[in-house]
């Protein structure tokens, strides 16, 4: 088996280092520049893993995963969940009344908002955090700052201004590890993709097709679905009271659905074996 995980951005990123979370020092990690990259290289390289994040606790859903999710043939293996812990930084020679700007991934500076209004900066979208930080490493750009993990100020040579910079303290978010391969089907946590019947009341009898069966609904995400004006599918993640039950929950929404994918079944994060 490829024992490759594949990620966006540079080492220091939070995919990176929620991938040493979920998998160890084992594997080899290797960044890539888009989520879309993710996916081409997973699909391309058999065997080999791929990592995303899918939910944050403050922004919700990111939507671009699920998309990924619903148009190539993956399966979800694995979650994790790691706390989300931003860090102000810039270049060592820098002195901070002098500072203007700061750089980071869009989440990030969302996630940081009350703090980029609290001192006045600018603000500008750009990669992923670690990236961010490389860049301005390389650039040597004066009055410029970056929003990262703590981390990442080792790897690129900066100084730490301010620790702990996200508006809520309670911010995490979650991962997502994916294959070209099918996956396990021992899990009590099963991904579903569903299209309903373009029908009144047709998510009504879905939802209580699942609590007939007693699933909890953990999460639901809907998306348009493409080619199909005002017409939405919806991403279900359910909680199962044994892992065969999915096979039996399947037959019961089978009637009321245009179109069912199985995403993955997995072990919620924090259940170990």
């Amino acid at each position: 088996m490829n024992n490759t995980v594949y990620y966006r951005g540079t080492m220091g990123a939070y995919s990176s280092l929620a991938a040493r979370e979920a998998l160890g020092n084992k594997v080899e990690l290797t960044g890539v520049d888009s989520f879309k990259a993710v996916v081409e290289s997973v699909t391309q390289h058999k065997g080999s893993l791929g990592i995303l994040p899918i939910q944050n606790s403050i922004s919700g859903a990111i939507r671009e995963t699920y998309d990924l999710l619903r148009e190539n043939n993956l399966k979800i293996v694995q979650e994790v969940v790691i706390p989300i812990r931003h860090a102000w930084m810039t270049l060592e020679e820098t002195a901070m009344e002098t500072i203007t700007d700061v750089v980071s991934h869009p989440e990030a500076l969302y996630q940081c908002q009350e703090f980029i209004q609290g001192r006045a900066l600018k603000s500008t979208q750009s990669d992923d955090t670690a990236t961010c930080a490389k860049q301005l490493s390389e650039s040597r750009q004066p009055g410029t700052s970056v929003i990262a993990h703590e981390q990442v100020a080792g790897l690129f040579g900066l100084k730490i201004l301010e620790r702990d910079i996200q508006t809520e303290d309670l911010n995490q978010t979650r991962f997502i590890i994916f294959g070209n391969e099918q996956g396990s089907t021992a899990g009590t946590k099963a991904s579903v993709y569903i299209e309903i019947e373009n029908q009144r009341g047709g998510l009504y009898q879905i939802i209580s097709q699942l609590v007939s069966k007693q699933v909890d609904i953990i999460s639901i995400e809907s998306r348009p679905i493409r080619h199909k004006s005002f017409e939405i599918g919806f991403f279900l993640d359910l909680e199962l009271q044994k892992p065969e039950d999915l096979i039996h929950i399947e037959k019961s929404l089978d009637p009321h659905l245009d179109h069912y994918c199985l995403l993955g079944q997995y072990e919620p994060f924090g259940v170990r074996g």
